[in-house]
């Protein structure tokens, strides 16, 4: 029996540790420690296969365990490439394994998995081989009946996951004409003795016909588990809070305009233009919705925001991150009404565009006029001019002047990688939705007349954070893995014979970018450059923007749509009080759970975007 001071995981660790390379059967395992009692027993069986689970233990040859680690085994979350490699994240600083496609077997992405190490170790880092899936990421999914090759099987909806998942069936189940191909379906991995065996799912309920775009949506909503909307009650209670008093500038007199898609219903953001402290200065306000007066740290809706993360836009369908009276109305810096804003003024010189300083206060507007992106680009472009106002027309005019010369300065300072794509845009109408178009769309100079001033006044604000030691949500963008970058130059060599230079070279890396412009498979390599890239999160301390090229970067420009913005308004609300802030680990937690609530948001963005293309099409070949 095993010491009673000492627990069982404890001891059969300790127990392998003595022969760490021969290791033990299991059976000598349990006489070694003396399990005998039926109590005992039981805690052993649970021990070890927790050991197992954590990839603490391993099986060995000959049905012999040991440590992991003297096994050289490893485990970590797995990562699938679309381009069909994976990479292992370990916990700690040690760096990612690179797991080719032949070592991933029947491991899935998101999947807790063991790894071997391989004899393979240069400067890109180490490689490996999936031993084990320790724990499914995705053993419950939500996918569409389908047959292929005369195989029933599920496409699931997520795009990390294989294209097609073929399906067993319970003894007394069979399949028939009540499951009809098209169908939405919840299917559960089925265990495999042998990682190199085929995946099988077992459909275990059915969410929806796949008969309407409605029902697709449906879908995704219950496979990413969206939020619900809010209840009517808490749309009622939102439309009755009063803001929080502060101490204001009046800045209605300012000629201030906002500039968003024709389809926008809420405005968190607007801009005016005034004379700089110099003749050779220009003022450019930057005024964002002060959410953090009507949303305090710790109450019941900033709870219910922050669980929440951000709105999700999904085509024809939109689940906020507030209730609609305050994102809509309260909040949103409507055109002709007094609205309650969180200004940044920042000093640009005239003749270059360089920023020259910034300042931060409470302020409120009155928007002079609500502008679409449509209409700024058609003022651009010279074409079909739209009649503005003259105090308006000369607003529009500084910015759009003053946002090249930003834009070039930033270029030369910060080398910043120019990612703009073109893009599908789904368009949908009606209730229930139907999908009427798919349109290609391309960055505008409209949108990054808005773009430069935000990115300016999200600057500043990270800034002031880490001068004044606020703690807040940082954006951070690492530079893409060796392996990344190296699997990327390979794929590009072999199948368009396109030299890729090194990522340490930000200004040739740019040529390269602005080169695959003119290529036939532009699109195509641009998108996979933009895989080869690390995701950009969210972090409670201050780390660089590599897409950007910033030192110092955070969100502050949309707190009606993203809480990390929001965060920040509140973290500032309580610095410009005198209040005591939200300590480092409550800021770097919540900056945390935001990321995956992003992250789990683009996917069903994704996804939704994927499968109304795939309506639009079959509509266009086989009509209504």
């Amino acid at each position: 029996m095993p010491n009673p001071h000492t627990p069982i995981r404890d001891a059969i660790l300790e127990l392998l540790g003595t022969r760490p390379e021969q290791g033990f059967r299991k059976a000598d395992i349990r006489r070694a420690l003396k399990i005998q009692s039926k109590e005992h027993s039981a805690a052993f069986r649970e021990a070890f296969r927790s050991l197992l689970r954590a990839g603490a233990i391993a099986k060995h040859r000959r049905g012999h365990y040991a440590l992991a680690a003297a096994l050289e085994l490893v485990s970590g979350q797995l990562t699938v490439n679309r381009r069909g490699f994976g990479f292992v994240a370990t916990e700690g600083s040690d760096p990612d394994i690179f797991i080719p496609p032949k070592g991933i077997g029947g491991a899935m992405s998101g999947d807790h998995v063991l790894v071997a190490l391989g004899e393979s170790r240069d400067e890109r880092g180490p490689a490996g081989t999936v031993r084990k899936v320790l724990e499914r990421g995705h053993s419950v999914l939500t996918g569409q009946l389908s047959e292929q090759e005369g195989v029933r099987g599920v496409r699931p909806m997520r795009r990390e996951l294989p294209d097609f998942i073929p399906l067993v069936w319970r003894q007394d189940e069979q399949p028939g004409d009540d499951v009809p191909p098209g169908e939405w379906v919840i299917v559960q991995i089925q265990p495999q003795t042998d990682l190199n065996d085929p995946l099988t799912a077992l459909v275990v309920g059915r969410i929806a016909g796949g008969d309407s775009a409605a029902a697709d949506l449906d879908a995704i909503v219950a496979e990413f588990e969206l939020p619900e909307p809010y209840t009517e009650q808490e749309e009622r209670d939102a439309k009755r809070i009063e803001p929080l008093d502060i101490t204001r500038e009046d800045c209605r007199e300012l000629t201030t305009v906002t500039i968003d898609p024709d389809d926008a219903k809420d405005f968190d953001d607007a801009l005016s233009v005034s004379p700089g402290d110099t003749p050779e200065t220009v003022r450019i306000g930057v005024h964002i919705a002060d959410v953090a007066a009507y949303v305090p740290t710790g109450g019941t809706l900033d709870a219910a925001a922050r669980s929440r993360g951000l709105t999700i836009y999904l085509p024809g369908r939109t689940l906020p991150m507030l209730p609609t009276p305050l994102a809509s109305d309260q909040c949103s810096l409507i055109e002709g009404r007094d609205r309650l804003a969180h200004s940044v003024f920042l000093e640009i010189e005239r003749a270059t565009g360089r920023i020259l300083g910034s300042r931060r206060a409470r302020t409120t507007i009155n928007v002079n006029s609500r502008l679409t992106f449509a209409e700024v680009q058609a003022l651009v472009d010279a074409e079909d001019k739209p009649e503005f106002p003259e105090d308006v027309a000369a607003v529009l005019a500084d910015l759009t002047h003053l946002h090249g010369l930003i834009r070039r300065q930033r270029r030369e300072d910060e080398q910043f990688l120019d990612l703009s794509v073109p893009e599908a845009k789904v368009v949908v109408t009606g209730d229930p939705v139907t999908v009427v178009d798919v349109v290609r769309t391309e960055a505008a100079t409209a949108h990054a007349v808005v773009e430069e001033f935000m990115l300016a006044a999200n600057v500043a604000v990270a800034e002031e954070l880490v001068r004044t030691c606020l703690p807040g949500a940082f954006r951070v963008h690492e530079p893409p893995k060796p392996r990344e970058t190296s699997e990327f130059a390979r794929w590009c060599k072999e199948a368009f014979n396109l030299k890729v230079p090194s990522f340490q070279n930000r200004s040739r890396l740019n040529h390269f970018l602005a080169k695959l412009r003119t290529e036939p498979v532009g699109d195509i390599v641009t998108s996979s450059f933009l895989s080869t890239l690390q995701r950009a999160v969210y972090e409670g301390s201050c780390h660089p923007h590599f897409g950007l090229g910033k030192e110092r970067y955070c969100h502050f420009t949309s707190p009606i749509r993203r809480y990390p913005d929001l965060l920040v308004h509140q973290q500032l609300w309580a610095h410009d009080q005198g209040e005591t802030p939200l300590p480092q680990t409550d800021a770097a937690d919540i900056a945390g759970r935001c990321t995956a609530a992003e992250k789990n948001g683009d996917q069903a963005f994704y996804a939704a975007v994927d499968r109304l293309k795939l309506r639009y099409v079959d509509t266009m070949i086989h009509g209504e």
